[in-house]
């Protein structure tokens, strides 16, 4: 699912300034939309923690429309599933499709908030999540 998220991702490349020891974040804009892929990783061995991460759309205006799609421990997770079941080696047409649903993305509301420098977002990024943040404006921001 996380190929499906960068496959939507817009075509210009936008610059994101910020540094933090697991969690990145790229942004990318598409016409009047800007999308925002944020993961939260960490190498084997390696602390990582849920971490809160704050963007800011410098110069923004209002969205239209915002929303968040996640892959993490409980969203677009078919493996949580298939570990309910004891980790079958066969499984049954009815359950590949289960599966196939787990994993879907879901697309979420996305609160945001007008700051004095643009458009604020906020989101909570689980161990080894991945958020896509889409943001879509009247006009190009």
């Amino acid at each position: 699912r996380a190929a499906e998220l960068l496959h939507r991702a817009g075509h210009e490349k936008l610059v994101v300034d910020g540094l933090h020891n697991t969690v990145d974040c790229w942004a990318s804009r598409d016409g009047n939309r800007i999308q925002l892929l944020c993961t939260n990783h960490a190498l084997p061995q390696h602390p990582i923690e849920r971490e809160h991460v704050q963007i800011t759309l410098l110069g923004a205006p209002p969205p239209q429309q915002a929303y968040l799609e996640r892959i993490d421990e409980n969203h677009a997770n078919p493996r949580r599933l298939w570990e309910e079941w004891g980790k079958p080696d066969y499984l049954s047409p009815l359950q590949v499709d289960e599966l196939r649903d787990a994993s879907r993305l879901v697309v979420e509301s996305l609160q945001w908030r007008a700051g004095p420098e643009g458009t604020i977002c906020e989101v909570d990024l689980p161990p080894h999540a991945v958020a896509a943040l889409t943001l879509e404006f009247p006009s190009r921001p």
